[in-house]
Protein backbone atom coordinates (compact mmCIF):
# COMPACT_ATOMS: atom_id res chain seq x y z
CA UNK A 1 0.00 0.00 0.00
CA UNK A 2 1.22 3.38 -1.00
CA UNK A 3 2.02 6.16 1.54
CA UNK A 4 -0.99 7.83 -0.19
CA UNK A 5 -3.29 4.99 -0.60
CA UNK A 6 -2.72 4.92 3.52
CA UNK A 7 -3.39 8.43 3.95
CA UNK A 8 -6.72 8.64 1.78
CA UNK A 9 -8.01 5.56 3.55
CA UNK A 10 -7.55 6.85 7.40
CA UNK A 11 -8.74 10.18 6.28
CA UNK A 12 -11.73 8.96 4.03
CA UNK A 13 -14.94 9.03 6.64
CA UNK A 14 -13.44 13.55 6.55
CA UNK A 15 -14.91 13.54 2.81
CA UNK A 16 -18.60 12.67 3.30
CA UNK A 17 -18.34 15.36 6.18
CA UNK A 18 -17.00 18.14 4.22
CA UNK A 19 -19.02 21.01 3.88
CA UNK A 20 -18.86 22.86 0.63
CA UNK A 21 -17.80 25.82 1.88
CA UNK A 22 -14.86 23.76 3.41
CA UNK A 23 -14.19 21.79 0.18
CA UNK A 24 -13.64 24.91 -0.94
CA UNK A 25 -10.69 26.25 1.68
CA UNK A 26 -8.75 22.88 1.34
CA UNK A 27 -9.15 23.34 -2.38
CA UNK A 28 -7.66 26.81 -2.10
CA UNK A 29 -4.70 25.88 -0.07
CA UNK A 30 -1.12 27.42 -1.23
CA UNK A 31 2.09 27.74 0.26
CA UNK A 32 2.56 31.54 0.63
CA UNK A 33 5.52 33.35 -0.88
CA UNK A 34 8.11 33.16 1.89
CA UNK A 35 7.21 28.94 2.96
CA UNK A 36 7.67 28.55 -0.95
CA UNK A 37 11.05 29.93 -0.95
CA UNK A 38 12.04 27.94 2.27
CA UNK A 39 10.72 24.87 0.28
CA UNK A 40 12.52 25.15 -3.00
CA UNK A 41 15.88 26.17 -1.11
CA UNK A 42 15.46 22.45 0.81
CA UNK A 43 14.48 21.16 -2.31
CA UNK A 44 17.25 22.53 -4.31
CA UNK A 45 19.72 21.22 -1.68
CA UNK A 46 18.11 17.83 -0.81
CA UNK A 47 18.50 17.15 -4.81
CA UNK A 48 22.08 18.24 -4.24
CA UNK A 49 22.53 15.95 -1.17
CA UNK A 50 23.70 19.15 1.07
CA UNK A 51 21.02 19.21 3.25
CA UNK A 52 21.96 19.50 6.83
CA UNK A 53 20.11 16.82 9.27
CA UNK A 54 17.82 19.59 11.05
CA UNK A 55 17.08 20.64 6.94
CA UNK A 56 16.78 17.39 6.38
CA UNK A 57 14.16 16.65 8.84
CA UNK A 58 12.34 20.13 8.29
CA UNK A 59 12.23 18.70 4.49
CA UNK A 60 10.75 15.66 5.87
CA UNK A 61 7.92 16.99 7.84
CA UNK A 62 7.25 19.76 4.66
CA UNK A 63 6.59 15.98 2.52
CA UNK A 64 4.86 14.64 4.86
CA UNK A 65 2.27 17.97 5.47
CA UNK A 66 2.41 17.85 1.66
CA UNK A 67 1.07 14.05 1.34
CA UNK A 68 -1.91 15.12 4.04
CA UNK A 69 -3.10 18.28 2.11
CA UNK A 70 -2.55 16.11 -1.06
CA UNK A 71 -4.97 13.97 0.02
CA UNK A 72 -7.53 16.54 1.71
CA UNK A 73 -7.53 18.07 -1.47
CA UNK A 74 -8.62 15.46 -3.43
CA UNK A 75 -11.10 14.37 -0.96
CA UNK A 76 -12.82 17.92 -1.17
CA UNK A 77 -12.61 18.36 -4.83
CA UNK A 78 -14.55 14.95 -5.00
CA UNK A 79 -16.94 15.68 -2.60
CA UNK A 80 -17.55 19.57 -4.67
CA UNK A 81 -18.01 17.30 -8.06
CA UNK A 82 -20.34 15.17 -5.97
CA UNK A 83 -22.30 17.61 -4.37
CA UNK A 84 -22.23 19.65 -7.90
CA UNK A 85 -24.02 16.40 -9.55
CA UNK A 86 -26.59 15.81 -6.86
CA UNK A 87 -27.38 19.74 -6.82
CA UNK A 88 -28.29 18.91 -10.65
CA UNK A 89 -29.97 15.57 -10.27
CA UNK A 90 -32.06 17.26 -8.18
CA UNK A 91 -32.72 20.37 -9.83
CA UNK A 92 -36.63 20.08 -11.47
CA UNK A 93 -35.40 23.09 -13.62
CA UNK A 94 -32.35 21.89 -15.39
CA UNK A 95 -32.32 21.53 -19.17
CA UNK A 96 -30.91 18.41 -20.02
CA UNK A 97 -29.02 19.25 -23.60
CA UNK A 98 -30.34 17.06 -26.64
Amino acid sequence: MTRTSFLYRMLQPLEDSLSPEFARTITELRADSPLHVDLENLRYKANAGALTVAESEQYHEFIDALDVISVLQSMARKRLQTDSTDKNISDPHRTVPS
